[in-house]
């Protein structure tokens, strides 16, 4: 476990400090749930082999952060939709939590477009 979270703070430090003119680090991903799920995400995505140096992976989540900040495009992606209205949810809840982590999981491994969406009924907020 120690091995895991040491190879996974410096992958994300480096996700982190781009894009230079706009870093992720000043996003949302910042927040304790944003965050949680972007560290399980990026644990799970070390297994995997990913590129901690990939701008191609910051530029993505860069653009599902903006996506899921802006009302407008929120509204029509599933993806960020049902990622804001489990963000919003109780951090603790394991269903939202594990909604969130699959969410930036797709979005670091370029899968996001095959989100098939969820009911969103089914995400308690509050």
């Amino acid at each position: 476990m120690r091995n895991k979270f040491n190879a996974t703070i410096p992958c994300i430090n480096t996700l982190a400090q781009k894009p230079i003119d706009a870093p992720l680090y000043k996003t949302r991903l910042r927040n304790q749930a944003d965050f949680y799920s972007l560290f399980v995400a990026v644990s799970d995505s070390l297994s995997s082999g990913i590129d901690c140096g990939n701008d191609d992976i910051v530029t993505r989540l860069a653009d599902f952060v903006a996506t899921v900040e802006d009302e407008a495009l929120r509204s029509e992606s599933p993806a960020a939709s049902d990622y804001f209205t489990a963000a919003r949810s109780n951090s603790n809840d394991t269903g939202p939590r594990k909604k969130r982590h699959d969410i930036i999981l797709r979005v670091i491994n370029n899968t996001i477009n095959d989100y098939p969406g969820t009911d969103t009924e089914q995400i308690q907020v509050g």
